[in-house]
C-alpha cells in the first residue's frame, strides 16, 4: 500500500532488518528504471546543478547538447584539439613519452631523487581518459567538468599538491578568506582601517577564473610568487628550476574527452580538483597585486581580501571612479 511504501522509505537504517533493505533496493531500483524509461521516451536528461547541491534539472536533451557544442565553440581557443579517440592510445603515449623524458632528464641530473621519479614515471595502464561532463550552473549555462582521475598527469597532480600547498597556503593567508563572511569580520577586526561615511563596500566575480590564463603564463605567475615568497631557496630540497618543470608538465599534458575528440588545455586547467582552485586563486592574487596594489595610488588606504574567485575591497572615492576603475579589469 502507499502507506507501507512511505514507511519503507522514511525508516532509519539501524531500524531496517535484512529483508526490509531488500525490500527497499528493490522498490529503489525499480524507481530508477521507471525515470531512466521516462527520460528516455521522452529525450530528456536529469542531472544535478553545478553547484554541489542536490538540487536538479530537466531538460530535453538536444537543447542541452545544442548548448554544450556551443560552449566548446565559444571557448575554442581554450582547447587544443589532439586527434580522434581512434588515436587515443598513440595520443596518451605519446603524453607519457615526454612526460617520462622530462623526469628522466631532471632524476638524471639531480634534480629530483630517483625515489621521486619513480613516483611520478608513467605507464600505459595508469592511463584512462574520461569525457568532460557538462552541467547547469543556476543561471542555466553549461558548465564543464573535467575529471583528473587517472589522467595523464595526474600522479603529477598529487605530488605537486603535496609539495607546493603549505607554501601557497602560507602566500595567500593574509589577504584570502575561507568564506565570504569573514570579509567582515576582517575588516572590523584591522586596527589600522575604520569605515567612513563615504566608504562603499565592493564585491566581484571572476566568471573565467579557471581559463583566465594561458597554461605558460599560469606558471611565469605561479613561479614568481613562489621564487619571491621563499628567496628563490628549494622547496623541499626540490629546486625552484625542478618545481617549474614539473608545472609545465601538469598544466601542458592534462587531457580529456569530448564527443569521440581528445583535446588539451590550452588555456587554464580542469576546474575539478582543490589544487587547481589553490592555484587559480594564486594566479588571482597576482592579477589582483598587479590590478589593485602595485603602483595604484588609489587603493593605498583601501581594505582588500580575496575569497576563492571573488574580490572583496573597499572604496572611498566617487562612483563614477568606480565605474572607471572597474572598466579597466574587463
Amino acid at each position: 500500500t502507499k502507506e507501507e511504501f512511505f514507511k519503507l522509505f522514511t525508516l532509519s537504517d539501524h531500524n531496517l532488518s535484512t529483508s526490509l533493505i531488500l525490500e527497499r533496493a528493490y522498490h529503489e531500483q525499480q524507481i530508477i528504471n521507471t525515470i531512466q524509461q521516462c527520460l528516455h521516451q521522452h529525450q530528456l536528461i536529469l542531472r544535478r546543478l553545478a553547484d554541489d547541491t542536490n538540487r536538479f534539472y530537466l531538460q530535453e536533451k538536444n537543447q542541452f547538447h545544442e548548448q554544450c557544442q556551443q560552449y566548446m565553440k565559444q571557448h575554442q581557443d581554450d582547447y587544443e584539439l589532439l586527434s580522434s579517440i581512434s588515436n587515443l592510445e598513440i595520443i596518451v603515449n605519446q603524453h607519457i613519452h615526454k612526460i617520462n623524458m622530462k623526469l628522466n632528464f631532471l632524476e638524471r641530473e639531480h634534480y629530483i631523487t630517483n625515489d621521486i621519479y619513480q613516483q611520478l614515471f608513467l605507464q600505459p595502464d595508469d592511463i584512462q581518459l574520461k569525457n568532460v561532463e557538462f552541467l547547469l550552473d543556476n543561471k542555466s549555462n553549461v558548465k564543464p567538468i573535467f575529471s583528473m582521475e587517472s589522467n595523464v598527469t595526474s600522479k603529477l597532480l598529487t605530488y605537486l599538491d603535496t609539495l607546493l600547498r603549505p607554501t601557497i597556503e602560507d602566500i595567500l593567508k593574509d589577504s584570502f578568506v575561507d568564506q565570504d563572511i569573514d570579509f567582515i569580520q576582517r575588516l572590523f577586526n584591522t586596527p589600522c582601517f575604520k569605515l567612513q561615511k563615504t566608504t562603499i563596500l565592493i564585491r566581484i566575480r571572476i566568471q573565467n577564473v579557471f581559463n583566465m590564463f594561458t597554461y605558460q603564463s599560469m606558471v611565469n605567475r605561479i613561479m614568481y610568487l613562489l621564487a619571491k615568497h621563499c628567496k628563490n631557496e628549494p622547496i623541499n630540497n626540490i629546486s625552484m628550476i625542478a618545481i617549474e618543470t614539473l608545472l609545465e608538465l601538469y598544466l601542458q599534458h592534462t587531457l580529456f574527452i569530448y564527443q569521440e575528440q581528445i583535446y588539451s588545455f590550452n588555456r587554464g586547467m580542469s576546474n575539478q580538483t582543490q589544487f587547481n582552485t589553490l592555484l587559480s586563486s594564486l594566479c588571482l592574487y597576482y592579477w589582483k597585486m598587479e590590478k589593485f596594489q602595485n603602483n595604484n595610488e588609489q587603493f593605498h588606504h583601501e581594505f582588500l581580501l580575496q575569497y576563492n574567485n571573488e574580490l572583496f575591497f573597499t572604496w572611498n572615492q566617487s562612483k563614477e571612479k568606480l565605474r572607471t576603475f572597474l572598466d579597466t579589469l574587463n
